[in-house]
């Protein structure tokens, strides 16, 4: 049982979770749909609590290593456009829609946004190692350097913010083909 903990995929796992809630939703109220979502959480980690951990506090939370931003994620769940009472039908709708049908990494993004650092790209000469974007930021202002671009996207939406002390060479307006300065 430890193995399987140990190898746990939240994505997949939250993936899973915010597939059943859009594939329920259209039938249930949302006090049942939540109650899901919390029912599962807990039955993971108090599954994890009787058959991996190791004697403590029974008040402690015990987090395996691979879910430990399940309660994080949960809440994310939670509090989506899916759960809320004052969300409207068609942004609900575009919801639903795209838990069903993204992959596992783009559902995360609707639950929990990601920060990107583009000014990063630049600086290192082009995409990350592995041909992907660089590791996104935590969302919090402490993250953020003066000078600055970065790219916020959370599963439908991608918002650029720019620094006003971003460099010059990072941010140009231009225009296809030759057009001078003049056009501008």
């Amino acid at each position: 049982m430890g193995a399987v903990f140990k190898g746990a995929d939240l994505d997949a796992q939250l993936s899973v979770l915010a597939r059943q809630v859009a594939t329920t939703l259209p039938g249930a109220t949302f006090a049942a749909a939540k109650d899901a979502v919390m029912s599962r959480s807990i039955a993971t980690l108090a599954a994890y609590r009787k058959f991996c951990a190791t004697s403590s506090s029974a008040v402690q939370l015990i987090l395996p290593e691979a879910l430990k931003l399940l309660p994080l994620y949960s809440l994310a769940l939670l509090k989506s456009a899916a759960l809320r009472p004052d969300v409207r039908a068609d942004d609900r709708s575009l919801w639903v829609g795209a838990a069903i049908s993204l992959g596992a990494s783009r559902v995360m993004g609707l639950l929990h946004g990601r920060l990107f650092p583009l000014h990063r790209l630049v600086e290192g000469g082009g995409l990350a190692p592995d041909g992907g974007l660089p590791d996104p930021l935590a969302l919090s202002s402490e993250g953020l350097e003066a000078g600055g671009v970065y790219v916020l996207e959370n599963g439908v939406d991608l918002l650029l913010y720019v620094d006003r002390d971003a460099a010059p060479g990072l941010v140009q307006v231009g225009c296809p083909g030759s057009c001078g300065e003049e056009a501008l």
